[in-house]
């Protein structure tokens, strides 16, 4: 840049900029796994435990959704129905679990200052790319499979953590004779262990879909997870 504004974090990146909006906190929440194991959406597999997430679409694409835990966490779908994002939550199958997810959803800045008192910075169109009033998307670490990263996570001590599933690995096994011919359907999880702690789990068993005869279907797979840590210590 040759002009304006430009503050940069400790790692060189750009913190706030007139060039473009901060990811800020739009929405949080809390729903819970239904305690119903055995998720049967339009009929097809079976899935586990199930919960939905649903926030209205303001900018034509879903929102960064960090999630807390104590059990594994699967983002099934992010569908557009209506004027709202929905999010199928699976959780590992054959298990009855009621546990509570807690989301954090962040988006860009909205176009609106949240207070008449505070710091603010402005685009080039004159909408809000910075407001000292909305909560930051604070990411205290990033990890990948294509990185080879273990995959957990932690924050100092008295922070609270969440962990936001960027991208999804997924697989399912071959038909394997137990009963009736079934596959097992597999994808990346997330969990918090801890309020500073919480890890990936890169396959959960989270559907299984039978067969009345073998097919002969193999095993497949494809993607890569990707997810980062969040500090929302006083979200």
């Amino acid at each position: 840049m040759t002009s304006g504004l430009a503050v940069y974090n400790t790692s060189n990146y750009f913190q706030i900029t007139e060039q473009f909006k901060n990811l800020v906190l739009i929405a949080k929440g809390q729903v819970n796994f239904d305690g119903t194991p055995g998720w049967q959406p339009g009929g097809g597999p079976l899935y586990g435990c199930h919960a939905t997430i649903t926030l209205p679409n303001t900018t034509g694409y879903p929102p960064v959704l960090a999630l807390r835990c104590d059990v594994y966490v699967a983002i099934f779908r992010t569908r557009l129905v209506g004027s709202n994002w929905v999010w199928d939550l699976v959780s590992e199958l054959g298990y009855t679990l009621t546990n509570a997810i807690q989301y954090f959803a962040f988006g860009p800045t909205p176009n609106s200052s949240p207070a008449n008192f505070g710091f603010e910075v402005r685009t080039a169109a004159n909408e809000l790319a910075y407001h000292s009033s909305y909560l930051p998307m604070r990411v205290t670490d990033y990890q990948s499979s294509l990185q080879g990263s273990p995959g957990t996570f932690n924050v100092a001590s008295g922070k609270s953590l969440a962990i936001a599933l960027l991208s999804s690995a997924w697989s399912w096994t071959q038909q394997v004779p137990s009963g009736t011919w079934q596959q097992f359907l597999l994808g990346t999880a997330v969990r918090t262990t801890s309020s500073t702690a919480g890890d990936v789990k890169p396959a959960l068993q989270y559907g299984q879909l039978f067969q009345a005869q073998n097919y002969g279907f193999g095993a497949g797979g494809g993607g890569y997870w990707a997810a980062a840590a969040v500090d929302i210590t006083g979200y």
